[in-house]
């Protein structure tokens, strides 16, 4: 369709002829139809606007826990580490007293081993007649 006094060939070139009252209807259609979209878009946004708000909070409150319970676990590593520090010097304390008791120990039971063979020693020598003399052993000629 060719429109009177338009040498485009666009469709959109000419419109047909429309009354005054019909252009200001399809203009508020129109304005309608965008403000319903503006508002759709703007819900839409804000939704999700409120969807990363609401995952950043959760994220806050595990951050917050992770901090709370790595300042747990360093207050639980402190004190292992000033009970390891105790154990340690009382467990070295000990060692030298049980070295000592051992000791001690060994001290009197090889007091008592070398009485004993000094007691054996004596009673052989009191027996043989005190070891007098060469070996005897019976004599002459």
């Amino acid at each position: 369709p060719r429109c009177s006094g338009s040498t485009k060939s666009s469709p959109f070139a000419c419109r047909p002829t429309t009354s005054a009252a019909d252009e200001v209807v399809f203009v508020g259609a129109v304005d309608l139809l965008a403000a319903t979209m503006s508002n759709n878009k703007v819900s839409e946004v804000q939704r999700e606007v409120d969807e990363v708000k609401g995952v950043m909070v959760n994220n806050v409150d595990k951050m917050l826990s992770n901090m709370e319970k790595a300042e747990d676990l360093d207050d639980k590593t402190a004190e292992l580490s000033q009970q390891a520090s105790t154990f340690k010097s009382r467990s070295t304390t000990l060692k030298r007293r049980m070295w000592w008791q051992n000791f001690k120990l060994w001290l009197i039971i090889g007091g008592i081993v070398a009485a004993v063979i000094l007691v054996i020693v004596i009673i052989i020598a009191a027996t043989t007649g005190g070891g007098g003399g060469g070996g005897g052993g019976g004599g002459g000629g």
